[in-house]
Formats: C-alpha cells, structure tokens, sequence
C-alpha cells in the first residue's frame, strides 16, 4: 500500500503532471524496469499480448491530499486543513496496478499517460507511436473505470469490444469462482476511446468511488483482487484477437446467417442475444 500512498500524495491536476511522471520515472528505474518517454507520456510497448493502461492527471477539488485514513476496507484523504479532498484515485489506481504488475514481471507492456481528465490529449498525442507500437493481435486492458465489477465494451457512444468484455468477464468469474461478480457495463470517455482504434480493448473498474469530487475514495479490498485478476490474466488469459474491422460490426446477426445447422432457439442460446 505503500506506493499507492505515495500516489495519492502526488498531486497531479493537469498540465502539472510533472512531478508525477518524475516520481515513476525514478520508481522504474529502481525496479530496473525498461520504458520509454513521449513528453509526459511513459510506456513500455515491445509487442507483448496484453498492454495495461492508465493515466496519471486528476481532477482538482478541495487541495493535495497529505492526510489519509482507512476506514475497514475504504482509503480517504484529507488537506492540510483534515478537509476531505480528492485521492486522486481516477486513475492512480490504474497506476498502481500497472506498477504491481511490473514487480511481479518486468516485462510487462503498459502506456501512462497524461492529459486523459480534459480530453485524452496525451493517448492522442501518441497516435504515430501507437501506429507503430500496437498490432491487432493485442489487447488493451484500461484501468480507468469507478466503482468495482465492471468490464466496459463501450464508453461515450463508441464501441470497444463486447467479445473482449464477456470473454474477460466469465474467465475473471471462473477465477474467483463467483458466477455474476463482473459483468459487462457502458462509460464514459477514457483513453479506451483512442486504443480500441487499435486493438481490441476495454476498460475496468478499478475500486475507486465519487470520482471527481472532494468525498472520492478507495475500496482498498476490491482495487487488490483487480491487481491480482490483473496479473493472472498476464499470465494465463487465452484470448484470439480479431481485427478492428471486424469487430466493429453491427450487434445483430440475422438468423442464418452465421451458423446455418442450427434452429433459431440453439442459435439464441448459443449466443445469449449478446451480439
């Protein structure tokens, strides 16, 4: 918890997000962790399946947090005044798992970016690098999303992966051995916005709660089973990619069309109305 506190006491409010990039700039360095830099961007992209995203600004509300209290599971905190005040959560704890997940195997693929509160101006300003960077045999989990449970196939009207989303959901479900804990959700905008452009991806809830406002929060519990589904769907999540292209398609299938040796109800339930 100790770096996650670290995070949260890194005030971050775009465009001052230097100090924060410095701070894990030095902690990838201590942990020997290769990476490199596009302005205030840091990534480590070398063609890996899986590619873990997050970004590093926050929402400015009541002042940077330097006090801060667990309450059971939940993480507060507060000014310098004990007023409560934004964590910085969204999207520190998306941070913070990639970081887990680098002490667990260096080699793991991730982007940090800055920028994505008013507008997403770092993922985007990393367009040419992306082109160069990410393939369509990839994945993109982004750990951007509030609250717990959710897999988002889609965010502000546009279409990530539904196949991504419900493959995740029922292996994560598997693993925990809780049938309905994640399930597949819509959002808002994310840098899951610009990488579904690339390849397949999705956006994850990652324990935090009233993002964007002075009562924000951290359920400590939930954001430490997500780093630890994270870190196991590194190592033994079996996926098969399609193209952009090709999953970007209608939602529906006319009856028939697709698998023809079966009657309409073995064709529903095969597909569970889902596409």
């Amino acid at each position: 918890m100790k770096d996650l506190i670290k995070l949260y006491n890194i005030e971050s409010v775009h465009p001052n997000e230097a100090e924060m990039h410095d701070w894990l700039c030095a902690w990838l360095d201590e942990h020997e962790v290769k990476y490199e830099t596009d302005g205030l961007n840091i990534y480590r992209l070398t063609g890996n399946k899986v590619v873990l995203s997050a970004h590093m600004d926050q929402i400015e509300t009541n002042g940077q947090a330097v006090h801060f209290y667990k309450d059971g599971n939940v993480i507060k905190g507060y000014n310098k005044d004990y007023e409560q005040t934004s964590l910085g959560a969204d999207d520190k704890n998306g941070i913070w798992i990639i970081l887990k997940a680098l002490e667990n195997e260096p080699d793991t693929d991730f982007i940090i970016s800055y920028g994505e509160e008013v507008g997403c101006v770092g993922i985007n300003s990393m367009k040419k690098i992306l082109d160069e960077k990410i393939h369509q045999d990839m994945i993109a989990l982004v750990l951007d999303r509030r609250g717990f449970g959710e897999i988002l196939d889609k965010g502000s009207s546009k279409d990530y992966c539904c196949t991504l989303a419900q493959d995740l959901c029922n292996y994560w479900n598997r693993v925990i051995s809780e049938e309905d804990c994640f399930k597949v959700g819509s959002g808002s905008v994310s840098d899951t916005n610009v990488l579904c452009e690339y390849c397949e991806s999705v956006n994850i809830g990652v324990g935090y709660y009233n993002p964007h406002a002075e009562r924000e929060e951290t359920d400590f519990e939930e954001l430490s089973l997500v780093k630890d589904l994270v870190i196991n769907t590194l190592d033994n999540f079996v996926h098969y990619p399609c193209p952009v292209s090709t999953y970007k398609r209608k939602r529906s299938y006319n009856y028939g069309s697709y698998i023809n040796s079966y009657e309409k109800d073995s064709e529903q339930d095969l597909f569970g109305g889902y596409y």
